[in-house]
């Protein structure tokens, strides 16, 4: 199979595929980290866009489906070091080896457009976007006390530790340092960010939720409830100011500075924070968890007469803004779930009337108003009395950009005495790295501080007198939060793409990756495309909203097979573990059963997959119909390679299939519409045909579940009988091929060419099965007669035989309907060996008479 693989890859590569003149369509994976193998999620994502990317082509689209290198990061520097090897050959050989790597999963990747963030002439623009984010304000400087990894010896930003305070690549725990760090605010985007989430209705929702749950914008009031043991007081925050008058209880977080106050000095209460600290990362259901916290009561801000309000500590207040909300337990479900199980009754302060209309009881001078007015004027008396306002809440902070590390992006700006921070003129960028390798002698200072004289030092751009580089170097986040805008102009050396080219193909239609970047790098990179389409670099697209991604797509993990012992549960190697005569694993000494799991890959679990050795094994195609047919792409893929002989026999069936029908069709009659009359067999698979292709378009349109699509194929493949005639036969096959194609290329080529090799085309002419176009269902339905399905009694020697269904039985010739009847089932029993001498259709009636020697 490689050597068919890689012929069709070379036809591919070779055809001129992309036409300007079509409708684009923007299709786009996430770009890897070249580390130098890659892995099965890999696999995966390219043969799921790639197959996607097909299927476009066949529907007559312009595909853009570019690839590229994240380049830049910890683990190149890192590996440089161990390996004393400059980072950057370290990194191109990745690159070159995972880009043959690709080659080899038939992915039709669009390499003109190749791009690696490493390359000066891609990061001389990562530059400029920075330089613009400094004039307008977005980009800046200051002190601030960071998330320091001791071992990478850099800073962390806060979505890069994990919920034990440990750095997500070292493992270690982060220490605070203050450090003088670059930032940029993103804040000033943060609404704009959390409403156009509405306009993203073909992103998943689990998606857009994380996305607003970290961005945590809301609009409402702060409230200022006053408290009974001293002249302290409590802000809550609300986004439902008119149910004020409904409050019964207020509820703090655990990090709110009088819960930890109140923990220094009372043992009680230090337990519950503490048992909610150890609970709140279970991904079990729970309770809320509350504790009422003893002689604290709060007054009404607007109705002095009610001094008796409990305070809780509770579980689910948010660790950010006011830390505090007020619970209204006859108007929000979760609060009043806490105050029935304190069998606590509820009080409503707005009801509805009988003809719809919702208006406020129970609230003094507002009642009568409807919910949307009392807010209002609620907030407005509370800023009056200075008790309150109107206000939002954010869980956002600033984009720490700022990283002390040699193998990323220079920041381009020069320190002076005189005029402070300076950019880097145009016409000096890039601010390329010095080719020697810079490490830090200090773990508080960025390894370029150590860089040659020459680098380090340099004139002010604006006084001229001495001055000092920047020596932080970027967030990689950055380099991969404007990629895909690049793809649209990849070789544009003056600036970082040209507007007319990025309006033509912007926004991606289509974007694929992995759900771990469902917040910082979606967040990250749809912040970058509306400050752009701001700045005018780009239109912003549709509604000029500078939303950069149509579509998401996130595919879930490729888990390993794992082994553990069921007594030390020690992980084994499969060399360790053999299948016994009942099919059961066992271990390879001793017998002992084993524990069969499937789990996330890794090295120390022995259950990693090189998905070139599948490959290698059993081909390209097999192993993407294996890919695709083992889960639905956002499930999780529990990878088992013993069941991937079922694939290779069915597209072994095909194969046979499409050679047994190209031999036993007449090159004059192989167009089915020369054809006269169809069996009920016929009918019934062309209607199988139209429908299966009505199911593949609904899965790459919408639902993605491409192992559904091959089931459907395989029982279409399975209809395929020898008493349905060669030029049906031949129709359905060369629709099955097509149907097939996206999803295991080279062999449905492969198909295409036996079905068609009667055609007289060069070889150096590409006309294969992408020029061949996408089957229409109403061009198969435009074959079946429209007239109703019409049963006969087929007489034989004046007894009564079988029934066959025709749909247009007058417009066949004797010879015609006799063809037919031998082709069925109970045809080629009572006619087999037999001469037909006559064919009787007597007029009116639903007989059909044969006389036969």
């Amino acid at each position: 199979m490689q050597e068919i693989e890689q012929k069709w890859y070379k036809r591919w590569t070779a055809a001129q595929l992309s036409d300007p003149e079509k409708p684009k369509y923007y299709l786009l994976s996430m770009f890897p980290y070249p580390s130098g193998l890659l892995h099965m999620g890999h696999l995966r994502v390219y043969t799921i866009s790639d197959s996607l990317a097909r299927y476009r082509i066949m529907n007559g689209y312009n595909v853009v489906n570019p690839m590229g290198w994240d380049a830049f990061g910890l683990p190149a520097e890192n590996a440089a070091i161990q390996n004393k090897i400059h980072p950057r050959h370290w990194t191109l050989s990745n690159i070159s080896s995972m880009k043959e790597q690709m080659k080899s999963f038939l992915a039709l990747f669009d390499w003109d457009r190749e791009i690696a963030t490493c390359n000066p002439d891609y990061y001389a623009h990562t530059q400029r976007i920075f330089i613009e984010l400094f004039k307008r304000g977005l980009a800046y400087r200051k002190p601030e006390y960071v998330n320091w990894d001791p071992i990478d010896h850099t800073v962390l930003a806060n979505e890069q530790i994990d919920a034990d305070g440990r750095s997500w690549r070292s493992g270690a725990v982060a220490e605070k340092r203050l450090l003088e760090q670059w930032f940029v605010k993103i804040t000033d985007y943060a609404e704009r960010l959390s409403k156009d989430l509405n306009l993203l209705d073909e992103w998943p929702e689990k998606v857009r939720t994380m996305q607003q749950n970290w961005i945590g914008y809301s609009e409402g009031a702060s409230i200022d409830f006053s408290l009974n043991d001293s002249a302290s007081h409590v802000k809550v925050f609300t986004t439902r100011p008119e149910t004020l008058f409904g409050v019964q209880f207020l509820a703090l977080g655990i990090t709110h500075d009088i819960v930890k106050e109140l923990s220094a000095k009372d043992p009680e209460i230090a337990t519950f924070v503490a048992k909610v600290e150890e609970l709140k990362d279970s991904q079990q259901e729970k309770e809320p968890m509350v504790y009422q916290i003893p002689n604290l009561f709060a007054t009404h801000p607007l109705d002095p007469t009610n001094t008796s309000i409990p305070v809780y500590i509770a579980d689910y207040v948010v660790d950010y803004g006011t830390k505090a909300v007020m619970g209204v337990p006859a108007h929000d479900a979760r609060d009043a779930k806490i105050w029935n199980s304190l069998g606590r009754d509820s009080v409503s302060v707005i009801e509805t009337s009988e003809d719809g209309e919702t208006y406020l009881i129970r609230s003094g001078k507002f009642n009568g108003l409807s919910p949307s007015s009392a807010a209002s004027a609620i907030v407005a008396e509370l800023t009056d009395r200075n008790l309150g306002s109107k206000t939002t809440q954010l869980r956002l902070r600033d984009w720490l950009i700022s990283r002390q590390r040699y193998w990323g992006v220079p920041i381009p700006i020069v320190h002076c005495d005189n005029c402070g921070l300076v950019p880097v003129p145009e016409q000096d960028l890039p601010v390329e790295l010095p080719q020697e390798l810079a490490t830090s002698e200090s773990d508080s200072f960025s390894p370029l501080s150590n860089a040659p004289a020459e680098w380090l030092h340099v004139n002010c751009p604006s006084c001229h007198g001495p001055a000092r580089r920047d020596a932080d170097t970027m967030d990689t986040f950055v380099d991969s939060s404007w990629y895909f805008l690049r793809f649209t102009d990849p070789h544009n050396e003056t600036e970082p793409f040209a507007t007319d080219k990025a309006n033509a193909l912007m926004p991606v239609d289509t974007y694929l990756g992995g759900v771990e970047h469902a917040i910082l790098h979606l967040l990250y990179a749809r912040f970058m495309a509306k400050f752009l389409a701001d700045c005018g670099f780009w239109n912003g697209g549709p509604n000029n909203s500078g939303e950069p991604f149509k579509r998401l797509v996130t595919q879930g993990m490729v888990h390993g097979r794992t082994f553990t012992h069921p007594d030390s549960g020690m992980y084994l190697s499969p060399n360790e573990v053999v299948k016994n005569a009942d099919g059961e694993f066992v271990t390879s000494e001793g017998g002992n059963p084993v524990t069969v799991t499937f789990e996330k890959m890794s090295k120390s679990k022995f259950n990693g997959v090189n998905p070139l050795d599948c490959i290698s094994d059993h081909g390209a195609d097999a192993t993407r119909i294996h890919t695709l047919f083992q889960a639905h792409t956002e499930d999780q893929l529990n990878w088992n390679i013993d069941s991937i002989v079922g694939s290779k026999r069915w597209l072994r069936r095909l194969w046979s299939l499409c050679a047994d029908t190209s031999a036993n069709i007449k090159e004059s009659s192989s167009d089915i519409t020369s054809i006269k009359g169809l069996s009920s067999k016929e009918i019934a698979i062309l209607k199988q045909t139209a429908a299966t292709i009505e199911h593949a378009n609904s899965v790459y349109e919408r639902t993605l579940a491409f192992h559904t699509t091959i089931s459907k194929l395989m029982e279409l493949s399975n209809a395929i009988s020898a008493d349905i005639r060669p030029e049906v036969r031949l129709y359905v096959l060369n629709v099955l091929t097509r149907l097939l194609a996206p999803m295991a290329p080279a062999i449905s080529e492969e198909f295409w060419s036996i079905l068609h090799q009667k055609s007289a085309v060069a070889p150096d002419v590409y006309s294969g099965i992408l020029k061949a176009g996408w089957p229409k269902a109403s061009d198969v339905k435009s074959l079946i007669p429209k007239t109703r399905d019409t049963k006969y009694r087929v007489i034989i020697n004046g007894r009564f035989r079988f029934t066959e269904s025709f749909d247009d039985l007058a417009s066949l010739e004797p010879g015609d309907i006799e063809k037919i009847l031998k082709a069925t089932k109970d045809g080629e029993k009572w006619l087999k060996n037999k001469e037909v001498k006559q064919v009787i259709k007597p007029e009116g009636k639903q007989v059909i008479s044969l006389v036969t020697t």
